[in-house]
């Protein structure tokens, strides 16, 4: 199964601006680049647009998102496009963008550079200057904590101040998941030339996320 893929944009919107993304990320000839460059398998000459969730209530308005973000039972607005869902909440916004943790560490079929494209992409439109590239919020130390709803900031300080982050990217695959023995971390502790990474790289306790300028992030 292994640990998935977060990405957390460092980023929020109002009710009104989020009700506006599905025409701007439409209308974004750079997005739609970059989801193409994702989905390299896809010859469709249509890309799938970004619209809301069908399982969720219909958005219709900027106050149906208010009233989903009221919601205890939803709490959240999913935007489904090319890559997957956009989580859209009050204090954060996430993306979950296809390939587990130790695929995306360890650029399995090259996917690194298009996923970290994408994420650059997106957060020029949402406005953020940094991203975090993260494992699914259960394969956090009791030292974390859940950082289902934090914003940006303070999830990065809980971060910080559990441990730096790693050095290097291939070394996202190793934290407290691979120690505890249920993740699968062959691949994740390599290169994409195979490589293995040093003891430095991977040292337990530095962490298993990555702090990315949106700038630099594709």
């Amino acid at each position: 199964m292994g640990v998935d893929l977060d990405v957390m944009f460092a980023a929020t919107v109002s009710a009104e601006e989020a009700f506006a993304l599905p025409a701007q990320l439409n209308g974004s000839p750079a997005v739609a680049a970059a989801c193409r460059a994702w989905d390299r398998r896809t010859e469709d000459p249509e890309l799938r647009r970004w619209t809301w969730y069908d399982p969720w209530p219909a958005i219709t308005a900027a106050s149906s998102i208010v009233d989903a973000w009221g919601n205890p039972n939803l709490g959240s607005v999913p935007l489904s496009g090319p890559p997957g869902l956009l989580w859209l909440r009050p204090q954060q916004i996430t993306i979950s963008p296809g390939p587990k943790l130790s695929g995306f560490a360890a650029d399995y079929e090259g996917c690194q550079a298009p996923i970290r494209r994408l994420c650059r992409t997106l957060a020029g439109e949402l406005g953020a200057d940094r991203v975090l590239y993260l494992p699914d919020s259960g394969d956090w130390p009791s030292e974390v904590g859940d950082l289902y709803d934090t914003r940006f900031d303070e999830a990065l300080a809980r971060l910080t101040a559990w441990g730096p982050p790693v050095v290097a990217i291939g070394a996202l695959g190793y934290g407290s998941a691979v120690r505890n023995g249920y993740h699968y971390a062959d691949g994740a502790l390599r290169r994409a030339d195979g490589t293995p990474l040093s003891e430095a790289e991977i040292a337990p306790g530095s962490g298993h996320y990555e702090v990315a300028a949106s700038s630099s992030a594709g």
